[in-house]
């Protein structure tokens, strides 16, 4: 199961939530980042920003302007330990398939993701994302988690779930079926009584090993072009 460390929640709602006063007067210590960009240059400094698109905003100062970098330029983008938490975070840049809900697309450049599931078929990765709820007089944000598979030697990481917080789901498993859709494997297992819905709903990364025996079986087709 993947360890939700205080650490990792922090870092998670600060991707998303630096432009608010509250978050701005937190310790300065919880934005520190270490980017290594490709060319071998590391640069110590604090997060100005999300590190949701294709740049983030770094400041090598906590109060300073920051200097904006793609993701195309980044080796390693690393959340050193904190003194509530000795967890070192890691994002790396991955090629993606997304889903914006309902309709899939290809972003032309990475996005930095946080491995936290290997094999030797495949890695499993999650990275901030964010949800939100709305009135006809609000809306809301809130942070969330995107969950994602890579299959080695593919060009792309795909997104199969996001974390979604002041929702019902609908059609659960006819929804992750269809993300599956190249996993014969990994959808009979969806619809076994082996697949506890609470539990995937508590812990995604559940699926990572059922699309890894899915690869080991060699029951899955071919990456889409």
């Amino acid at each position: 199961m993947l360890k939700t460390t205080k650490h990792l929640l922090l870092v998670l709602m600060i991707t998303l939530f630096t432009w608010q006063p509250a978050i701005a007067k937190a310790n300065p210590d919880d934005y520190k980042v270490i980017l290594t960009l490709n060319d071998g240059t590391v640069i110590n400094g604090f997060l100005k920003g999300d590190i949701m698109g294709d740049k983030i905003k770094v400041s090598e100062k906590f109060k300073g302007k920051g200097k904006r970098y793609a993701t195309t330029d980044i080796k390693s983008l690393v959340f050193p330990p904190t003194e509530s938490d000795q967890q070192e975070l890691t994002f790396v840049p991955v090629m993606v398939y997304d889903f914006c809900e309902l309709t899939g697309k290809k972003p032309k450049s990475p996005r930095l993701l946080m491995k936290v599931y290997e094999t030797e078929r495949m890695i499993g990765y999650i990275s901030p994302a964010e949800d939100f709820s709305f009135t006809p007089t609000m809306m809301s944000y809130w942070n969330s988690t995107k969950y994602y598979y890579y299959v080695k030697g593919e060009k792309r990481a795909y997104a199969y779930w996001k974390i979604i917080v002041h929702a019902k789901v609908i059609g659960l498993k006819k929804m992750l079926k269809n993300r599956f859709k190249r996993f014969p494997f990994v959808q009979d297992y969806i619809d076994s009584k082996a697949f506890d819905s609470k539990e995937f709903f508590n812990h995604p990364e559940i699926l990572m090993p059922v699309v890894d025996d899915a690869l080991k079986s060699g029951n899955c087709a071919a990456e889409e072009e």
